[in-house]
């Protein structure tokens, strides 16, 4: 019989490894709910990361097209302007020619009115047309550059 005591004083009752294996079972599931808690940390992060990363890149291939839209416009702007200028000068060129053939048909034919009527008449539709120029020219250097 001592030995009888001797084992059951050495073995452990079923109640104590109950409670041993719930106390395991315990640990174990803080560890599982640790670890889970930090994987769903680490997703986390790395969806931030990417959506803040996807967010950058979309706004700089926006701004560089809208750099891009605005240079082209600023480049017709420049284009059109130098058309206009040339225009322009044409334009006066034309009209001093104009003016110097009024001069030299006053001098010769001072009693013609219908040369005069012609002549100013060209005349007024040259002006017209400069007037126009300059006002585009004046739309085009108010624009945005």
């Amino acid at each position: 019989m001592e030995d009888r005591i001797k084992i059951d004083t050495t073995e452990e009752s079923p109640t104590k490894r109950r409670e041993e294996r719930m106390r395991k079972n315990g640990q174990s599931k803080k560890k599982t709910k640790l670890v889970v808690n930090i994987l769903i940390g680490i997703i986390g992060i790395i969806l931030w990361g990417s959506i803040v990363y996807y967010g950058v890149n979309e706004a700089k291939s926006y701004i560089d097209n809208v750099n891009q839209k605005i240079e082209n416009v600023q480049q017709q702007n420049a284009f059109q302007m130098n058309q206009l200028n040339e225009q322009i000068q044409q334009l006066n060129v034309e009209l001093e020619s104009i003016r110097n053939t009024i001069k030299e048909a006053d001098n010769n034919l001072s009693s013609t009115g219908t040369i005069q009527k012609s002549i100013d008449k060209r005349l007024y539709e040259l002006d017209k047309k400069l007037k126009e120029l300059e006002e585009s020219l004046d739309i085009l250097q108010e624009a945005p550059q």
